[in-house]
């Protein structure tokens, strides 16, 4: 079971911040080419699927930042909290990414619903739950993740080994702490395969508020 944890306080708006490296690639003349772009998510969201989006961008580009506002049932796919049992969060991460994806799309979907939520103990819970009864995650005891912190890492592979997923949870509390995700190219003969990571979420701030306003 999950401790206690600061973000288990009242408020009718799950807060969310997180900072996030992702892949940006464009092709020009038929060639393509990466950059890595930085991001600073700010979302708010209620129960009834409305909220607010505020974003920066580094490099700046043609939009550097956002704020958004979203009226209720427009906020992803799933309306209301994260389920507070195995079988429901299951249901809910079946209605966003199908079973048969397997235990990669099942961290990605974690990832992303805690996004826009913060879970409370119950919730957590019920990650861990599932988490440990989900066949072809591989458990690592101590990952350090960009900030410095050090959590326990939940790994599965998917599309041939071609994508891995790495979820790091807060040791006592379950909190997520980040998310990493990662492309393996094909390994040739003599070489090691490495991963090009693809998009890393780094969670910085799960709380919940009265206004969209705070903080």
């Amino acid at each position: 079971m999950a401790a206690e944890a600061s973000c288990d306080v009242p408020g009718r708006f799950s807060f969310v911040q997180i900072r996030q490296w992702a892949a940006d690639t464009r092709i020009d003349s038929g060639r393509a080419t990466s950059t890595v772009v930085v991001f600073q998510h700010r979302h708010w969201r209620a129960d009834n699927g409305s909220g607010r989006a505020v974003s920066l961008r580094h490099p700046p580009g043609s939009h550097p930042a956002t704020d958004e506002t979203y009226p209720p049932g427009t906020i992803d796919g799933v309306i209301g909290p994260i389920a507070l049992d195995p079988a429901g969060l299951s249901g809910q991460i079946a209605s966003i990414s199908p079973l048969f994806l397997g235990p990669s799309a099942v961290l990605d979907t974690i990832a992303s619903l805690t996004s826009w939520r913060t879970p409370d103990r119950d919730a957590r819970t019920a990650i861990l739950t599932l988490l440990s009864h989900t066949n072809g995650l591989t458990y690592h005891p101590a990952v350090r993740d960009r900030a410095g912190r050090t959590g326990a890492g939940v790994s599965a592979t998917g599309d041939d080994g071609a994508i891995r997923g790495l979820l790091i949870l807060h040791p006592s509390t379950g909190e997520v702490l980040t998310y990493e995700r990662a492309h393996f190219t094909p390994l040739r003969r003599g070489h090691t395969r490495t991963g090009d990571v693809e998009d890393y979420l780094l969670f910085s701030i799960h709380t919940r508020t009265s206004t969209t306003n705070t903080p």
